[in-house]
C-alpha cells in the first residue's frame, strides 16, 4: 500500500474518535457560554437590588466561569475574560473596604455608594462586551426598573439592623414605656371599698370595732 492509502485508512479509523472529541469540545464551549450568560442575566436583572442573594451568588461565580481554559496544564484566557476579572477585582476591593456606618458622614456614605454603582456598571459593561451584547454603560445604568417598595424594604431592613446593633452594643438604651399593667376588676373594686372604709374611719363616720381576749386562769 502506498503512503496515501495508509493515510486514507488512518483517517477512516480516526474519524469517529476525532468527531467525538470535536463534539465534546463544542459542548464545552456552549456550556461555558451558557454559564457566563447566566451570570450576566442574573446581574442585570438584580442590578437595582445588590443585596439580593442571587446577585451575590452571580458575583462569586465570575472567577470560575471567566477563568479561561486549562489546556495540557496551561491556562488560556481571552482578553475579554481578563477584562471581566479585572473589573470584578476592582469592584471586590471596593466592597471589601471596611467602613463604620456609624462614624462616616452622609456625604461619605453617598460617595461610597456612588463608587459602588460606578464599578458595578463597569463590570456589567465588560461582561456584555465579552458576550457580544451591544450595551453601553449609560443604557445599563438607566434601563433598570426597580419598584420603590424594594428600595424602601432594603432601607428599612438596614435601619432595623443598625438599631438592633446600637442596642446590643450599648450605644443607645432600649426604651421601655409601660402603657398598662394587667389588673383584676374584682381586685380594683375591693381596693376601692377598703379605701372608702379607711377614709370614713379617719373622718369619724365609721367606728372601728375592737375586741379583746383575756386568758382566764383557774386556780385550784
Amino acid at each position: 500500500m502506498t503512503n496515501s492509502q495508509w493515510l486514507m485508512v488512518l483517517a477512516i479509523l480516526l474519524a469517529p474518535l476525532v468527531a467525538v472529541q470535536v463534539q465534546k469540545y463544542i459542548e464545552l464551549i456552549v456550556e461555558k457560554y451558557r454559564r457566563k450568560g447566566n451570570i450576566f442575566y442574573t446581574l442585570m436583572a438584580t442590578r437595582g437590588r445588590i443585596l439580593d442573594p442571587e446577585h451575590v451568588k452571580a458575583l462569586n461565580r465570575i472567577d470560575i466561569d471567566f477563568y479561561g481554559w486549562k489546556i495540557i496544564g496551561f491556562r488560556y484566557q481571552s482578553s475579554s475574560e481578563k477584562e471581566v476579572q479585572n473589573a470584578w477585582k476592582f469592584y471586590l476591593n471596593h466592597l471589601s473596604v471596611p467602613i463604620d456606618v456609624y462614624k462616616i458622614s452622609e456625604e461619605e456614605r453617598k460617595a461610597w455608594n456612588d463608587k459602588s454603582q460606578e464599578l458595578l456598571i463597569e463590570l456589567l459593561y465588560k461582561i456584555a462586551q465579552s458576550l457580544h451584547f451591544k450595551f453601553d454603560k449609560e443604557y445599563i445604568q438607566q434601563s433598570s426598573y426597580t419598584p420603590r417598595i424594594y428600595g424602601e424594604i432594603e432601607q428599612e431592613t438596614l435601619a432595623i439592623r443598625r438599631a438592633i446593633l446600637e442596642v446590643l452594643s450599648g450605644r443607645i438604651p432600649l426604651p421601655m414605656n409601660v402603657v398598662r399593667f394587667p389588673v383584676s376588676e374584682e381586685g380594683i373594686e375591693r381596693q376601692n371599698t377598703l379605701n372608702s372604709m379607711l377614709i370614713e374611719c379617719l373622718e369619724g363616720k365609721r367606728a372601728i370595732r375592737v375586741s379583746t381576749e383575756e386568758d382566764i386562769i383557774v386556780e385550784k
